[in-house]
């Protein structure tokens, strides 16, 4: 038995340059039917230009936004891995938000200009010519396509400006934000200690206990003994027949007769004490 055999191909160049020989002028023409296409397909799309601009964002205690606003950090908006967001994804969110976006279809009444009824639209249309990126660490970079140059290059302008101010209106929003809810706090504070006083007055009322702070402000100040009432001490202590005097058989001192020498005994006893 013999097998079978797949047959071999062979290509002839002899012939397949005479065929081109013989038909180089139809060749030429289908070229320059395809090269006229294209140059006409160029000329006949429409054009367009792009403008990008690098945005840095302000150190962190100039640009820093709380959009919290209680004084926390934004780490659950961060774009980062990080917990706590660095200026760059704050900087980026705002080119990014959807009030830039509209001040800038305001702006430039791109409603009108692209023939759209909708702001949604509008929108999504701006969001196709415009490319947000970060390509170096601390840097935003928006790069706006559109029709003319002067469109592009505006547009470009715009969100530079359009940005900033949204950042002053949020830093502004969220101090006002922020004093409103220390307000409400410290009248909370306010009635709790109200609250705490009462409870304490309650209590002291209850049990009959008095508080230090009253005690000491109810205790009246040593009385002062003035020099004449020392005069008098000392002549009932030391005059003749004087019920102060010492007796020779009695250790004791006697006890004075007149009030001036009770209050200074009283006095220097306490000030020996």
């Amino acid at each position: 038995m013999t097998g079978s055999r797949s047959p071999a191909w062979s290509i002839d160049l002899g012939g397949v340059v005479r065929l081109v020989l013989h038909r180089w002028v139809w060749l030429l023409k289908v070229n320059a039917a395809v090269a006229a296409l294209a140059v006409g397909v160029v000329f006949v799309l429409p054009v367009w230009y792009a403008s990008s601009v690098t945005l840095v964002p302000a150190p962190r205690d100039e640009m820093m936004l709380d959009l919290s606003g209680t004084g926390a950090g934004l780490g659950a908006m961060s774009l980062s891995l990080g917990s706590q967001p660095s200026p760059q994804d704050q900087l980026r969110m705002v080119v990014d938000s959807r009030a830039v976006a509209d001040s800038l279809i305001q702006a430039f009444h791109l409603r009108e200009r692209w023939k759209l009824k909708q702001v949604t639209r509008a929108r999504e249309k701006l969001a196709d010519c415009t490319s947000i990126t970060t390509p170096k660490e601390g840097q935003v970079e928006v790069q706006v396509e559109a029709r003319t140059r002067e469109l592009a290059r505006d547009l470009a302008a715009a969100y530079v400006r359009y940005a900033g101010l949204e950042t002053v209106r949020l830093k502004s929003s969220l101090a006002a934000q922020r004093r409103i809810y220390l307000e409400v706090r410290l009248r909370e504070l306010d009635q709790e200690l109200a609250l705490a006083a009462e409870n304490v007055r309650g209590f002291e009322e209850l049990h009959r206990a008095v508080s230090l702070p009253d005690q000491a402000r109810a205790s009246p100040p040593p009385a002062a003994t003035s020099p004449t009432a020392r005069r008098r001490c000392r002549r009932c202590a030391t005059g003749p027949g004087s019920s102060g005097a010492r007796s020779s058989g009695s250790s004791r001192a006697a006890t004075p007769c007149c009030p001036a020498a009770k209050r200074c005994r009283r006095s220097s006893r306490n000030t020996s004490g």
